[in-house]
């Protein structure tokens, strides 16, 4: 379970990123796409904004984790605050083991199962995973199965069922699958040199007038090929109000 937490941990900074991912041959930059005008992108990134544009995010589900051949079950719940905070509670047989707080300028993590906690810097998580950190996007790909990378020159291509959306800068490429007319995310991939990032939505709760994943699977790899997976559903899901959230190191705990 300890090893569960650290690359869970990694996993969310990583997704928190902009900047992440691997294979940029997988998205296909030679395809018959139809460049729209920049309106029509834009639209169309609204849209996939427009959904995502929550201020309060309540989830409570199961995550499974693999990784090489080690496999891990448990319960999960998450509190985001837009701009604020996200509160992460991972729990085992209904005993929680690690509680993680997200803030805009540092992750704290309190593992219950050895009295231990941990102040992590995105400073040098940067340093040590080479991955430019950016807080905000992990609601945002929580809440739609997708978030909008800027400074990317984008271009779509259409069918009956879906809308190819593509982005490419000089070390990034991205790309989403989005159903048609609804334009929700279906797929969602983030790439570049070391990295690989993969999401695929396999349901969506509808809420509030937005559609929300509930259910989806998170592929991360790294150039030596090693692949972290995670299947995450959500059985309980609101946007209310969160008035406060708990999170407090007890005095006895050790800093790691």
């Amino acid at each position: 379970m300890k090893f569960l937490l650290l690359n869970l941990v990694i996993l969310c900074i990583l997704i928190a990123s902009c900047h992440t991912a691997k294979k940029q041959s997988e998205i296909d930059r030679n395809s018959n796409a139809k460049k729209l005008d920049s309106c029509n992108v834009d639209c169309l990134l609204n849209k996939i904004t427009a959904n995502q544009n929550l201020h309060y995010f309540m989830g409570k589900g199961s995550i499974r984790y693999r990784f090489e051949n080690d496999r891990q079950d448990a319960r999960i719940t998450l509190y985001a605050i837009k701009d604020s905070l996200c509160l992460i509670s991972l729990k085992k047989l209904g005993v929680e083991a690690f509680r993680i707080l997200l803030l805009p300028d540092h992750i704290l993590v309190i593992d219950r199962l050895n009295q231990e906690y941990s102040n992590l810097n995105y400073s040098d998580l940067q340093n040590q995973y080479q991955l430019e950190i950016k807080f905000d996007w992990l609601q945002n790909l929580l809440s739609s199965g997708c978030f909008i990378k800027e400074f990317m020159e984008y271009h779509v291509t259409d069918s009956a069922f879906n809308f190819i959306l593509q982005g490419n800068s000089k070390a990034y490429a991205i790309a989403y699958t989005l159903s048609n007319p609804e334009v929700l995310c279906k797929d969602f991939k983030l790439e570049n040199s070391q990295y690989a990032l993969n999401l695929i939505v396999s349901d969506y709760l509808k809420l509030e007038n937005r559609s929300i994943p509930s259910k989806f699977q998170i592929e991360f790899e790294s150039i030596d090929q090693s692949v972290l997976n995670l299947d995450l559903i959500w059985n309980e899901i609101k946007l209310d109000p969160i008035h406060q959230v708990k999170f407090s190191i007890p005095d006895h705990y050790k800093k790691r």
